[in-house]
């Protein structure tokens, strides 16, 4: 296997693991359970791979991390704000619009204008406020608001990784204010997306070997019997305390690295599914307030 940086692979099937991600939230927030298998450890593998089918949004987090870095260092912050507003504010206002309407038309729902205001402005969600859609969009748009800060910290350090590594335990020990709060689904989840400006700021860190391959799978093989173990017996704690997704720090990149990996070395099986998933990453918007 010839070596090559964690950043060229993941940024090769960027788009990829974008689809995959999102379609694992979606599949994670739906009614549908694959249990027609014969066998019943098979339906237990895919009940409970469709119960972290949240650790889509720590992967989709990673690969956003990078990408913004690319966005903020190809343009002045002017022109990045702009581009995020055009990518995301009319999509958000048209399904706000849509809520309203077919709130009051078909769900007996009628949105005060708190509700409308705070939802059109992205800050129900911080509030408290009720009927505001989901908690993602409120912060990838928090995320993208301080992005030019870490952005500013990662590009002008002279030791990326420690610069890295602190902001990651300064926003991870921030995260640990809310545990009891559903504020902590959204805040535990800045390393990882800080993890993923590093990766794109320092494009040769993380070489990739066999080794490293074999680290990453044990991660993950260590990872979800950890968490398989809790889901059988201690679910409540799980979500109480995040241990549901900080665990996913570690195996998020594991994922993502090992699924790049298998989309390279199976290109010829994988050319036609990655089309669809790379299809899926870039509609990932649009398909997330679809399935709300």
């Amino acid at each position: 296997m010839k070596s090559k940086p964690l950043y060229s692979y993941l940024s090769k099937y960027r788009s990829e693991l974008m689809g995959i991600s999102i379609l694992w939230v979606v599949w994670f927030h739906s009614v549908l359970c694959l249990d027609f298998f014969p066998h019943q450890p098979v339906n237990k593998v895919f009940d409970y791979l469709k119960e972290i089918g949240y650790s889509g949004v720590d992967i989709f987090l990673l690969v956003s991390g990078m990408g913004i870095y690319k966005s903020l260092k190809k343009n002045d912050t002017a022109s990045y704000f702009k581009n995020r507003v055009k990518k995301i504010v009319p999509i958000w206002w048209t399904y706000l619009l849509l809520n309203v309407v077919l709130g009051a038309l078909v769900f007996d729902i009628v949105f005060t204008k708190t509700e409308i205001l705070s939802y059109a402005s992205f800050t129900g969600f911080w509030f408290d406020v009720p009927n505001q859609g989901n908690w993602y969009v409120y912060f990838i748009m928090l995320v993208y608001l301080i992005s030019p800060v870490l952005f500013s910290f990662l590009e002008t350090s002279r030791q990326k990784k420690l610069t890295c590594v602190l902001m990651m335990l300064l926003t991870g020990v921030i995260s640990l204010c809310f545990i009891g709060n559903f504020k902590l689904i959204a805040f535990s989840r800045m390393p990882i997306y800080i993890f993923g400006m590093y990766i794109a700021s320092d494009e040769e860190a993380f070489k990739v070997t066999k080794l490293k391959m074999l680290f990453a799978f044990l991660i993950m093989v260590a990872g979800n019997i950890f968490l398989f173990m809790m889901y059988k017996s201690h679910r409540s704690a799980m979500w109480k305390y995040g241990l549901w997704w900080y665990p996913f720090l570690l195996m998020a990149p594991s994922l993502a690295l090992l699924l790049s990996v298998f989309f390279e070395k199976c290109w010829k099986v994988m050319r036609y599914p990655a089309a669809f998933f790379r299809l899926m990453g870039k509609a990932s918007l649009e398909i997330l307030l679809i399935s709300e």
